[in-house]
C-alpha cells in the first residue's frame, strides 16, 4: 500500500533511527516502518499488515555523528542499515581575503 504523505526534512536534519516490522515474503518491504530524525521528528507507516508484536520488530540506530542512508531489506526483513558520516556545510575553508577583478575600463 502506498503512503501519500510527504516527509520533508529541514536543513541539518537526518535519519538516526529506523524501526521495522518484518513480513517474511518476497512482495513487500515489511509490515511497517518508522523513522526518527536527529531533531526528534518521527514518520511512521503502519498499514493493516502491522501487528506491532515485539518479536516481529527490530530497531537500528545510527552511530554518533552518522546518519542512516540505506536500509538492507531481504524478503520483507530488515537485515541492516548503511550509514555515513553526517556531511557538514563547512566543506570549504573560510577565508578573510576577498579579491575583485577589474577590467581596463575600471569595471568590477
Amino acid at each position: 500500500r502506498k503512503d501519500n504523505r510527504d516527509f520533508i526534512m529541514t536543513e541539518g536534519e537526518y535519519i538516526v533511527r529506523v524501526t521495522h516490522e518484518k513480513l517474511p515474503q518476497r512482495w513487500y518491504a515489511g509490515a511497517s516502518v518508522e523513522f526518527e530524525t536527529n531533531k526528534g521528528r518521527v514518520m511512521s507507516f503502519h498499514p493493516y499488515l502491522a501487528t506491532k508484536q515485539a518479536d516481529q520488530v527490530i530497531t537500528f540506530r545510527a552511530e554518533q555523528g552518522k546518519e542512516i542512508i540505506m536500509l538492507k531489506i531481504k524478503h520483507g526483513c530488515l537485515e541492516g542499515i548503511t550509514q555515513q558520516i553526517v556531511p557538514t556545510l563547512d566543506v570549504i575553508d573560510k577565508t578573510s581575503d576577498w579579491f575583485a577583478s577589474v577590467d581596463v575600463d575600471g569595471k568590477i
